[in-house]
């Protein structure tokens, strides 16, 4: 790998994690909770990096990062529903997954919901 992609897929990697911040608020016991992770949200930090995201990241990050807020806007907007679950967890996981893909595991086998499984104990309620 030479010197210029090793820069940009670092640049990727730390736009990566600050996207994925408020998610490991959310699934931490002493983060903070969703309230914390709202606010984390909302901040000024946050919107610049989601915004330097469509720069930074590759298209399938993108996509699954846009595909994901497309939701949580369609929720927040209709109000959640218990059938939402399941659709969620599968957004949430792509986006996991195409992170992990970029950063160097092109060939993962694993399924979005893999990327989960470790952080949620009733997962397997909903696979499909």
């Amino acid at each position: 790998m030479n010197k210029l992609n090793e820069e940009l897929r670092q640049q990727r990697i730390a736009k990566y994690a600050s996207i994925i911040n408020p998610l490991v608020v959310i699934y931490s016991r002493s983060g903070g909770g969703p309230e914390k992770a709202g606010e984390i949200l909302q901040s000024v930090e946050y919107r610049r990096a989601a915004f330097e995201l469509n720069f930074w990241g590759s298209n399938e990050v993108v996509n699954a990062y846009n595909d994901l807020m497309q939701f949580m806007y369609k929720r927040d907007r209709d109000g959640y529903r218990t059938s939402d679950t399941q659709e969620m967890l599968r957004l949430l996981g792509t986006l996991f997954l195409e992170i992990r893909r970029d950063v160097g595991n092109s060939r993962s086998k694993l399924q979005p919901i893999d990327m989960l499984r470790s952080m949620i104990t009733d997962i397997d309620q909903y696979k499909n």
